[in-house]
């Protein structure tokens, strides 16, 4: 997944990509209570949580997104296939995944501690 803004020629014409996510993983949460204690770690209000949670069948997987801020930002041709609104879209071109991570190895490990600490609760807690 690459993150842009749409400068460059042509707001209509490309997209500037300045940074790019990984995601090391996924985590199924099946209860309500599991995604509600990750209220810091996202930009969902309690209600789209609470709304997407029960959408279709209850449950959410939850992806952490290691992002990074490329060293050599690429413009890329805006398609009418990206046009709307898109969870993922394919750019068809690899583009170079090199960059620095935007927060560091610690603090990104934090993140994942606390997601799997909501989704996979000891028995002991």
């Amino acid at each position: 997944m690459v993150a842009g803004d749409r400068t460059g020629t042509s707001a209509r014409d490309s997209v500037r990509l300045a940074h790019y996510i990984e995601v090391p993983g996924a985590f199924r949460a099946s209860r309500l209570e599991q995604v509600l204690e990750l209220d810091a770690l996202h930009v969902w209000s309690e209600a789209t949580v609470r709304q997407r949670f029960a959408y279709r069948e209850p449950g959410l997987f939850v992806l952490p997104a290691r992002v990074y801020a490329m060293a050599i930002p690429v413009d890329v041709a805006n398609r009418p296939e990206y046009e709307g609104c898109k969870t993922w879209v394919d750019l068809g071109d690899t583009i170079p995944a090199a960059g620095t991570p935007v927060i560091s190895d610690r603090a990104f490990a934090d993140v994942l501690e606390v997601i799997d600490r909501a989704v996979h609760p000891s028995e002991l807690a």
